[in-house]
């Protein structure tokens, strides 16, 4: 049997391990925090770069249309018209779809983002390795 003073070093001992475990698993939650607020704003900042150049695009593919319509619908005000109505139609179809197109990719992905286990290597992490 042990000693009451090789008890007593046993569980200070003991108790210095757990305080480092616990001062480790406490930094380790911090830097897997970091790390998934990380790639959810990096994902966030390049949907809105894209939209941004996509918006763009946009206004300059719908503008060529339109010029492109005009001689054949009858004036520019026509072709701008149908233009606009096509985007009505559209973001009609977008507004039914939005669960299916947005809210559940958008779920999924913070779901997969903030839900990994920590401690596991992630899917780019396991590419380079």
């Amino acid at each position: 049997m042990l000693s009451s003073q090789e008890n007593v070093e046993t569980i200070s001992r003991l108790a210095d391990e757990l305080k480092t475990f616990g001062k480790l698993k406490a930094r380790s939650l911090q830097l897997s925090a970091v790390e998934k607020l990380t790639v959810v704003l990096a994902a966030i900042l390049t949907c809105l770069i894209v939209m941004f150049v996509c918006a763009f695009a946009l206004i300059w593919f719908s503008a060529a249309i339109a010029f492109w319509l005009a001689p054949h619908v009858g004036g520019t005000a026509a072709a701008f018209a149908i233009v606009g109505i096509v985007y009505l139609i559209l973001a009609v179809i977008v507004i039914l779809r939005r669960k299916a197109w947005i809210v559940n990719p958008i779920c999924s992905f913070i779901a997969s983002v903030l839900l990994t286990e920590e401690g596991t290597l992630s899917e780019a992490e396991e590419e380079n390795n």
